[in-house]
């Protein structure tokens, strides 16, 4: 989850000239719920999904991990990833 919170910062950076970000995480019932959310220029996903690396990452670290990443996205209102991973066993430490 590191690694996915870590890309979607670097590509509001270099993409989105937003100038709020929010992330949010919980844990409901069985799931972890992560939420990314930008106010910047926003994109059209179909049309970046062909072509983005870190987009492609993002969405199979999240399926390695059992979770859904979902990506809403509209130019001129920003960008909104939401993602739910599965709790799995707590070992003891």
């Amino acid at each position: 989850m590191f690694r996915i919170i870590q890309e979607a910062l670097s590509n509001i950076l270099k993409h989105a000239e937003a100038t709020k970000i929010t992330i949010t995480l919980t844990e409901k019932e069985s799931y972890i719920y992560l939420f990314i959310s930008d106010n910047g220029k926003g994109f059209d996903p179909e049309v970046v999904r062909m072509t983005s690396y870190g987009m492609k990452t993002m969405r199979e670290r999240c399926e390695e991990i059992g979770g859904i990443f979902t990506i809403r996205s509209k130019k001129k209102e920003g960008t909104y990833i939401d993602i739910r991973i599965p709790v799995t066993g707590r070992g003891t430490v």
